[in-house]
């Protein structure tokens, strides 16, 4: 996720700081990002495989439904970024990198949150005072993100070359 969070923020900072074009270098990562996905996706499957669990991925439930999204977005990057051609294209290049951002989140939630059973008469889910929390983190760390961008010679523009 940190390759798509990265090309996530440099298409939000070309657009809202006015920089230059960075597609170049980003589909360099997206290439990265291709074969990272694919090791993963293949040490996955051949998990599930080895388990003997595939039948659960076709149970119909809400569990393996999930399941199937999570996995279709993480597919979504590998096919989109396996070409070179659309790995230069910054709208594409982006769509890879939010969809891989879903996916991992995705993964997260389902692993910790909407998949987790313990046992019997066991349920969380997190309070409002939690969730402000998460959201009071993220809205913090922009905030400091523009805050430093903004003040500090951060991100280059080439006429202050």
């Amino acid at each position: 996720m940190g390759f798509s969070i990265v090309i996530f923020e440099a298409s939000a900072s070309q657009v809202a700081f006015d920089l230059p074009d960075e597609t170049p270098l980003l589909s360099k990562i997206g290439k990265i990002i291709v074969g990272l996905l694919l090791v993963y996706l293949t040490v996955r499957f051949g998990e599930i495989i080895l388990n003997g669990k595939v039948g659960y991925i076709f149970a119909g439930d809400k569990n393996s439904l999930l399941f199937l999204l999570e996995t279709l977005l993480f597919i979504f990057p590998v096919i989109a970024l396996l070409s070179r051609k659309m790995r230069q294209n910054p709208r594409i290049l982006l769509w890879a990198a939010v969809s891989m951002l879903f996916a991992g989140s995705l993964y997260r939630f389902n692993a910790f949150l909407f998949t987790y059973d313990p046992g019997p008469g066991y349920s969380y889910f997190p309070s409002v005072g939690e969730v402000m929390v998460t959201v009071g983190i993220v809205a913090f760390e922009i905030m400091a993100y523009m805050v430093m961008v903004k003040m500090l010679p951060v991100l280059h523009k080439d006429a202050h070359a």
